[in-house]
């Protein structure tokens, strides 16, 4: 739960390992909170125990822990052995520092605005610069601060929305690159996710709360956008009606439709579209930001086979946003399909983790999909709450393609296996 185990299989994993330790032993997983009952059926008593632990994705640890798992299941170590073992990982230190962290949220954002959201190259660097505020802002003062953590989200929104508007304002910023890629670090779609997975696998009481938590966040985040905007809007009238070279045109539909862009013919090399041609090298530079931010070790062959899974995922939605147009669903769900088959592959040939391998894949397919949706930054003709409740949608939409696909990759890859469904470690 600390490294961010997937959580719509902790349920079974661990009653997985009661059975080999035997154990009478039941659990219930709430999100961040987690139920144990202890019977013993020779004394007829029984201990119950509750645990509370939060954290964050972390690829490197979460795979250790996984290996001691596996190998005090297959009696290849003592449970004693195993305890050792896992109190080592625990107290190690992390990978990174405060401010490498802060220079990846930096360059997540930074690779974000051309692969994602349309960005130019100097609005690159604009996003490289609110996303490192953005994260500065998450890994000291929300880290520190109970007060500032409870209304994080929406206030990081409503400065990057309206940093972003006044760089609009003077006519070489795109704001919806720049307001979207700002934030696509605390963007809700990998919550959402990973409520989704948990009600397909019939845990709908957890599902059903991290689902609803992802939308309510999501509302926060459209209508700290919109206020964002709107406040620049007050302050600086001129810019209601832009008309400068690089504007935000497109449709609000929840469910297809482009918000792009667009640019005046003409334009500088630094200011125009960026050509697909550079995704060759942007999109890789997205999955190793990503991966990075996972707190995966970079030299090593599980690097290697992240960025391999989240190249290979975004050349699948390229492809399939162009033969099936203004279906985010579709499209996601056949990237997904993809992770799904090219992790398992992975975990079967290198014996790898076949989990924290498609975690970049499916970090890198979020923000996309929700792209190819409608994007973040809406036209101004919606009000805020409208504008929250259509990026919820958006996201929503995005999460249950990428379910579909990674169910379906798991029913094909596992259906004919001899490996019991509950010492499964993937999505």
């Amino acid at each position: 739960m600390v490294f961010g185990s997937p959580t719509h299989r902790l349920e079974s994993q661990l009653e997985s390992t009661a059975r080999v330790l035997e154990l009478d032993a039941h659990f219930f997983y709430l999100p961040s909170h987690l139920i144990l009952c202890f019977n013993n059926p020779r004394k007829q008593t029984s201990e119950t125990a509750f645990l509370r632990a939060v954290g964050s994705l972390d690829s490197a640890k979460l795979a250790r822990v996984h290996a001691v798992n596996r190998d005090v299941l297959h009696d290849v170590i003592s449970a004693s052995e195993g305890s050792r073992l896992l109190k080592e990982i625990t107290t190690s230190p992390p990978i990174h520092g405060l401010w490498t962290r802060v220079a990846i949220v930096g360059m997540c954002s930074f690779f974000a605005a051309p692969v994602a959201f349309d960005g130019s190259f100097i609005d690159m660097f604009a996003s490289f610069i609110l996303g490192s505020l953005m994260g500065l802002c998450q890994l000291t003062l929300a880290a520190t601060n109970p007060l500032f953590l409870n209304c994080f989200e929406i206030t990081m929104a409503v400065l990057v929305s309206f940093l972003s508007k006044g760089l609009s304002a003077t006519g070489y910023f795109c704001y919806q690159a720049c307001a979207s890629a700002g934030i696509v670090m605390i963007l809700p779609g990998f919550v959402i996710l990973q409520g989704s997975l948990e009600i397909a696998s019939r845990s709908v009481v957890a599902g059903s709360i991290r689902v609803v938590y992802g939308c309510v966040l999501s509302l926060f985040l459209g209508v700290g956008i919109s206020i964002g905007s709107e406040i620049f809007v007050g302050m600086y009238p001129p810019s209601k009606n832009d008309t400068s070279a690089v504007s935000t045109t497109g449709t609000d539909s929840a469910s297809s439709g482009t918000i792009a862009c667009n640019r005046a013919t003409g334009l500088p090399w630094w200011n125009a579209a960026i050509p697909p041609i550079y995704l060759l090298i942007l999109v890789p530079g997205f999955a190793v930001a990503l991966s990075m931010w996972t707190k995966e070790v970079v030299r090593s062959k599980q690097f290697c086979a992240s960025i391999y899974v989240a190249c290979s995922a975004y050349v699948v939605l390229y492809f399939s946003k162009q033969v099936i147009p203004d279906q985010a669903v579709v499209s996601s769900a056949i990237a997904a399909f993809a992770i799904g088959l090219l992790g398992t592959l992975w975990s079967r040939i290198a014996r790898g983790t076949a989990f924290t391998t498609q975690s970049t894949a499916v970090l890198l397919l979020v923000p996309n999909g929700l792209a190819a949706a409608g994007g973040l930054a809406l036209t101004s003709s919606s009000t805020s709450f409208e504008q929250g409740t259509t990026i919820a949608l958006r996201q929503i939409s995005v999460a249950i393609g990428i379910v579909m696909g990674l169910f379906a990759a798991s029913l094909l890859t596992y259906s004919f296996s001899r490996r019991k469904r509950s010492t499964y470690f993937s999505y």
